[in-house]
């Protein structure tokens, strides 16, 4: 390797930690607001109150609104769950940017 090449990789692992820090600093700060959160939620629980008002009280109606609360839920849940993708129940490992690091390292 030419000393071009070498100060190309030193460069790239130096601006990949650089960007490694960057990206922890960024994952501190939620994107997500507060107020935003709560106002989404009650206005899903006015929602489904007001479903359940008009609905007849059968077992399909019922079974519908428990199925489509889960759902939402689910879906709240995964947007509130991928905000921190590098913590949490469902994470991206952090082992292969190591790799990639050490390896540009070398």
């Amino acid at each position: 390797m030419n000393s071009l090449t070498i100060g190309f990789l030193s460069a790239g692992c130096i601006f990949g930690g650089v960007l490694l820090g960057m990206l922890l600093q960024a994952q501190a700060i939620p994107s997500i607001s507060r107020p935003l959160l709560i106002a989404l939620v009650s206005w899903l629980v006015v929602i489904f109150f007001g479903f359940s008002l008009v609905a007849p009280p059968n077992a399909t109606t019922t079974l519908a609104l428990v199925a489509s609360a889960f759902s939402v839920a689910c879906a709240v849940f995964l947007i509130l769950e991928l905000d921190h993708p590098l913590a949490g129940l469902i994470r991206i490992p952090s082992e292969p940017m190591i790799n990639v690091l050490n390896h540009l390292a070398k």
